[in-house]
């Protein structure tokens, strides 16, 4: 897929219509909200019903609002720390960035010095399940270069957790959804001592809400399959060598531990004597698996 040039890290604007309404960022709540505001839930406030279990409900609903409309300025913020780690203008687009990368890595290849950077969990929605690597062969990096692998891995990782963190946000939310169907059905009951008005309160609230979600669990969905789109291209520009490492070396990240060599199975019985009465087999010490050997002149760097 190639890269757009004025790609944005993660996020395109949401305008999505909603029965006549319009649903955009709130740029002093950071967060979404309906226009013209009908309801807390639709300003992007936190509401709260003094039920315990729908205030639950909405607590959770806002934070993952806040998650949501946040994600532009955690974007500029790793692209903003990538830019300055390459020396490149404030404000460069992710295909300037990309750019840069490409040439810093032919200028290494030209030094003989190969790289490859190693990526984990492109479909993971927990960050403890992500990783970025690189790996180096030919020669050693200089401070300089040094620097900027540094910098192409840490922002590699960046993105990978936003992307995971978005990936959960969506499934939270779409388990919100089917929680708020839940709590329309109880609504008379949990507020029926407060009235007529408590209840409309509520039921627009929880109206607004059932709205909102499905448009976050598609902006979430988008801002990690862009985020994922950034990590490939940072990825295939800091690569030189696609084949390091993959034939003499062991893989750099283990997803299982290898079984333990099972023990000898013991001779016939027929060709052994029987053993004293209340005695114990011997047991055959498992044979330890070669360790693979390590190419010359090759390094790992995680940050």
């Amino acid at each position: 897929m190639p890269l757009m040039s004025e790609f944005s890290l993660f996020w395109r604007p949401l305008a999505v219509a909603l029965l006549g309404a319009t649903v955009a960022l709130c740029g002093g709540a950071c967060s979404l909200f309906v226009t013209p505001p009908n309801s807390a839930v639709g300003q992007g406030l936190l509401y709260r019903s003094g039920n315990a279990e729908f205030d639950q409900f909405f607590t959770e609903l806002h934070r993952l609002q806040v998650s949501v409309a946040e994600a532009p300025d955690r974007e500029r913020t790793i692209r903003a720390e990538l830019s300055s780690a390459l020396s490149v203008k404030a404000g460069a687009t992710v295909g300037l960035l990309v750019t840069e990368v490409q040439n810093r890595t032919e200028q290494l290849r030209r030094a003989n010095v190969l790289t490859k950077l190693e990526v984990e969990g492109y479909m993971a929605d927990d960050p403890l399940d992500t990783a970025a690597t690189l790996r180096t062969s030919g020669g050693q990096l200089s401070s300089k270069d040094q620097h900027f692998a540094e910098s192409v891995v840490r922002a590699s990782r960046a993105e990978l957790t936003f992307m995971a963190d978005s990936r959960r946000d969506a499934r939270q939310l779409e388990k919100l959804l089917a929680v708020s169907a839940l709590l329309e059905d109880r609504i008379d009951d949990a507020f029926r001592v407060e009235g007529p008005a408590k209840r409309a309160q509520v039921e627009k609230n929880l109206s607004d809400a059932r709205k909102l979600i499905p448009l976050m669990v598609v902006s979430a969905r988008d801002i990690a399959d862009q985020a994922q789109h950034v990590v490939r291209s940072l990825q295939d520009a800091i690569t030189s060598d696609h084949t390091m490492g993959s034939r003499t070396e062991a893989p750099l990240v283990v997803a299982e531990p290898e079984p333990a060599a099972q023990p000898a199975p013991p001779d016939p019985p027929a060709e052994r004597p029987p053993a004293p009465r209340g005695s114990q087999p011997a047991r055959r010490a498992p044979v330890k698996p070669a360790s693979s050997p390590e190419p010359a002149k090759a390094s790992d760097f995680e940050p």
